[in-house]
């Protein structure tokens, strides 16, 4: 699977590096990388399925998983532009909102 693992370790990767920067705007663009990456992993299972190496119920099952993980990483950066955006915005608060939608 060329690519596939790489792209599903650095989403948790990007992440969590972006939320180490303590920055709203670094965070915001380690997200966008993570959310190019979770579109990668789906590109990538749809080539295994379409060539056969992967068997469609989970070819299904994994794009339904990583359709999730793009929804939230939308949310996540809607939310963060919309923090940034609020004039006196407290972004720890948005950090907290991130934790408890990743553990959820």
């Amino acid at each position: 699977m060329p690519g596939s693992s790489s792209g599903r370790s650095s989403i948790g990767a990007n992440i969590a590096e972006g939320y180490g920067r303590h920055s709203g705007r670094e965070y915001e663009r380690f997200l966008e990388i993570a959310f190019g990456s979770a579109n990668e992993a789906d590109n990538w299972l749809t080539v295994l399925h379409d060539s056969g190496l992967l068997a469609a119920e989970v070819a299904h099952e994994l794009q339904a998983r990583n359709e999730e993980v793009l929804r939230i990483l939308a949310t996540m950066l809607r939310t963060l532009r919309e923090k940034r955006q609020t004039p006196g915005a407290n972004l720890k608060e948005a950090d907290e909102l991130y934790d408890s939608r990743v553990e959820g």
